[in-house]
């Protein structure tokens, strides 16, 4: 399994200008028994590591030195990846083919990640024993604002759709999936603007094999929008905290 992880974006809505980018910013972590402040980048990359993914590549904007210079310092074996033109986070996605090459990959958005490393390790291993994609989610009161998933009456997965008008139901997509390389073959890049979401829904409705797993909302942490980042950073404290604490 590869791991693939997209951070193109400016994070304008994070209060930031486009030279410091979202996933530069610091989340608390656990290393080596320690609390420590890292990247929320690096967070996700130790959490692959832990994995025994060691195949990672990252997307890019070709103008984010800042995050190039630290990835090549600290991570020199991961795989760059440039999206050239800010054309979503679909396009971003399907920059990766070729270095996916036809394995199950595990894809995390650059900004997000799950601080549960019990599930994030189950995600691996189902994702390269089962050959299943793997979905994860947070309840919300507002759905309207995330890509939104809708279940049947037996709790199976039958649609995801990006900010719907009506929402089909209180649960929102995280950040951080297991596909197959067949997601490649449902990308069209005109029809799905971008998205990412409508080639997942094709996966879907082509009845491909899919799981979800329903993550707590203090462990699912995002950068998000500027206002919100204490709150997050906080969350990040609080849950270490917790686990240190459990150990001793």
């Amino acid at each position: 399994m590869k791991g693939l992880i997209t951070a193109a974006g400016k994070g304008t809505r994070s209060g930031l200008d486009g030279k410091f980018r979202k996933e530069m910013l610091p989340m608390y972590d656990i290393r080596g028994g320690k609390l420590v402040l890292r990247p929320i980048i690096d967070l996700i990359i130790n959490r692959m590591k832990e994995n025994h993914i060691h195949e990672i590549g990252v997307v890019l904007s070709p103008e984010d030195s800042i995050t190039k210079a630290y990835l090549s310092r600290e991570f020199p074996e991961i795989q760059l990846i440039f999206q050239d033109e800010p054309l979503g986070y679909g396009n971003a996605v399907g920059l990766a083919r070729d270095f996916i090459d036809g394995d199950m990959f595990i894809l995390n958005a650059g900004d997000g990640v799950i601080l549960n490393k019990e599930l994030y390790s189950r995600m691996v291993t189902e994702g390269q024993n089962g050959n299943v994609n793997i979905l994860t989610g947070f309840k919300t009161d507002s759905p309207r604002s995330y890509g939104n998933i809708e279940f049947s009456r037996e709790g199976e997965i039958i649609g995801v759709v990006e900010k719907p008008d009506s929402p089909r139901s209180d649960v929102a997509l995280c950040a951080s999936y297991v596909f197959e390389p067949g997601l490649f073959e449902e990308f069209d890049l005109e029809k799905n603007s971008g998205e990412l979401t409508p080639s997942i829904n094709n996966l879907i409705t082509h009845r491909r094999k899919f799981k979800f797993y329903l993550v707590s909302r203090d462990e699912w942490i995002s950068v998000g929008v500027a206002e919100k980042y204490a709150r997050t950073i906080q969350t990040s404290l609080e849950y270490c905290n917790r686990l240190i604490k459990a150990q001793r």
